[in-house]
């Protein structure tokens, strides 16, 4: 091992530590019944980086959105979360607790401020060998900045042309991707990329008035079990 790479193994080793130390509050939001294997796979690979706030299977059971969202709070779910992450498979854009997750963690009125958003897709999804994250960045530019687009609609024209050919993403997630609250990322086993993604959405959390969260919320799962 030469001398540069001595210095940025120990660069690494220091990023780790410090992320160990300060432990970001994550809570996973993500359709339990496809993805499970990637959430455990995530908690197996980066769970020493950040303490997991999440939902585990059965622990929460509702189907009224009022009561799930006062559970979550009541249990210091999304009240003590600083970080929620979002895992994009295939049917995660049709799943109602993913939709009351996010409407919650961007509730001003849940916790001592909203949470920091971000979402990984994942390889299973039909969107990870697509560059539907530079397309995204461009969508948003042409769009939202410079033509002053309505978001909310702008974010349905984006799912109805992803529907024809790979899948939704989330509305209420991609409302504020287009909105610059929120960042998408694909898949890593990077530790280092893991760390900068979860720290730049916290950090992003000063940034508020960015939050885009008026759509209403889903009343019943629109695919899957």
């Amino acid at each position: 091992m030469n001398k540069s790479e001595k210095l940025k193994k120990l660069i690494e080793s220091i990023k780790i530590d410090e992320a160990k130390r300060r432990k970001r509050r994550v809570f996973i939001s993500y359709y339990h019944y496809d993805d499970e294997y990637y959430r455990e796979k995530f908690e197996e690979l980066f769970g020493e980086l950040f303490q997991n706030i999440s939902v585990k299977p059965g622990e929460i059971d509702d189907e009224n959105s009022d009561r799930y969202i006062y559970q979550l709070i009541r249990q210091n779910k999304i009240s003590n979360t600083t970080v929620l992450l979002v895992l994009v498979g295939n049917r995660t854009y049709c799943r109602k607790h993913v939709d009351w997750e996010i409407y919650a963690a961007l509730d001003p009125r849940v916790g001592e401020k909203r949470t920091g958003l971000v979402g990984i897709i994942l390889p299973s999804s039909s969107l990870f060998r697509t560059n539907v994250i530079k397309w995204l960045d461009e969508k948003r530019q042409a769009e939202i900045i410079e033509k002053r687009r309505d978001i909310y609609r702008v974010t349905d024209e984006i799912n109805s042309i992803l529907e024809s050919k790979y899948h939704k993403i989330p509305p209420r997630f991609l409302d504020n991707i287009l909105s610059g609250y929120a960042k998408l990322y694909k898949w890593t086993e990077s530790t280092s990329q893991i760390i900068d993604i979860i720290e730049e959405a916290f950090q992003n959390r000063k940034n508020e008035h960015l939050v885009r969260n008026g759509r209403k919320q889903y009343k019943r799962n629109l695919c899957g079990n």
